[in-house]
Order: C-alpha cells, then sequence, then structure tokens
C-alpha cells in the first residue's frame, strides 16, 4: 500500500473517530467536522475547540496542548515513529514544547447551514440470517 494511500486511509479514520468524540449529530450536519491545518502557537487560541488532532511523529518527539475543560497544558510524548491521532479537546496547541509537524485539527462545523431531519420511511428491510 503505497504512503498516500496509508494518509487518506488514517484521515479517514480520523474523521470517523472525531466524529463519535464530539458528539456530533450526523442526522442534522449529514457529514464530519471541520479538518483545519494547526500552526503550533503559543498565543492562539482555537474557538470551537479542537476535538481530535492528527500528526506524525519520529522517534521521541511531543505534542503540547491546553486542554478546552481545565486550560491545563498537558505535554503528550511519543518514543515510535508513526501516525497518530490524540482524541482530546484543546484550545491550544503550543509552540513551545511540541515537536511534531504535519498536525491537522478537528472541530464541529462552524457554518450556519443545517439540514431537517429526513422524514422518508425505509422502503426494504434487512434482516440477517444467522
Amino acid at each position: 500500500m503505497s504512503a498516500n494511500t496509508m494518509k487518506i486511509l488514517f484521515i479517514t479514520l480520523f474523521l470517523i473517530v472525531a466524529t463519535v468524540i464530539s458528539g456530533m449529530d450526523e442526522v442534522q450536519t449529514y457529514g464530519l467536522p471541520d479538518a483545519i491545518v494547526v500552526t503550533k502557537s503559543d498565543t492562539t487560541t482555537y474557538s470551537p475547540p479542537l476535538r481530535a488532532l492528527f500528526f506524525s511523529a519520529t522517534a521521541a518527539q511531543t505534542i503540547t496542548v491546553g486542554m478546552s475543560g481545565s486550560g491545563a497544558s498537558i505535554l503528550f510524548t511519543y518514543g515510535t515513529a508513526g501516525t497518530y491521532i490524540l482524541p482530546v479537546s484543546v484550545i491550544k496547541v503550543y509552540s513551545t514544547g511540541t515537536s511534531v509537524t504535519g498536525i491537522v485539527g478537528l472541530r464541529e462545523h462552524t457554518g450556519g447551514v443545517t439540514h431537517p431531519t429526513p422524514t422518508a420511511t425505509p422502503t426494504a428491510t434487512f434482516t440477517p440470517t444467522p
């Protein structure tokens, strides 16, 4: 499997996990949360909070975040190379103490579009056989 295919699979998995974490009602939103490129900064505050982070790390890399609930700064250390999903709600990704790169953040969609709940009834049913 190519590196690009692996990245697409990881991002897809990341989006699915973040949707579950964010508690979004998919019936109303018809989709997944917004994905944004995160720039490490000691001063930038994300509003709404980022519900999960996706990034790659090489051996012994770190990421320092500000938690959305308490505002506490937490340092996460990764000792092995890999692509990671950090399913936490954060308002900051600090430059100081963060060595990972290529960070993507997921947050709730901030647009004003809402969709009505579908009212159609199913036309067929499926019953699995044992």
